[in-house]
């Protein structure tokens, strides 16, 4: 009977000591990523609602960031999984989420191909 109490105990502590602090709301944009010779250049991510369990009080230590392969090539097609978020605390991985196209894109023209290759050459190495 020793070990149902202990884990009682911890599970009291847990339900105490944590928070479910939202990170993004439900439908909100995320960031732009580029679409390498697309119709409008750039395509704009989302997700559905995300939230974390943090420590209570800390937080004050988020941040995050955005993650995909670039440059992506059209076509993309809203819902398409085109990226994902990584949020941290203090610089420790707390989740990581996949974020969703939600504009869809497609081919542009020549000149647009053209515009971007020139753009990729000039700024890829930085």
């Amino acid at each position: 009977m020793r070990w149902l109490k202990e884990g009682r105990k911890l599970i009291t502590w847990g339900a105490q000591a944590f928070e479910r602090v939202a990170a993004y709301a439900e439908g909100t944009i995320v960031a732009d990523a580029n679409v390498y010779g697309g119709e409008g250049g750039s395509c704009r991510t989302g997700r559905q609602g995300s939230s974390a369990y943090l420590p209570r009080g800390s937080r004050k230590c988020l941040s995050a960031e955005v993650c995909y392969n670039a440059p992506l090539l059209p076509p993309v097609n809203a819902g398409d999984q085109i990226a994902e978020s990584r949020v941290f605390c203090d610089d420790n991985l707390v989740q990581v989420a996949l974020l969703y196209a939600a504009d869809s894109g497609s081919d542009s023209s020549i000149t647009r191909i053209a515009a971007d290759a020139l753009k990729q050459l000039a700024l890829g190495w930085l």
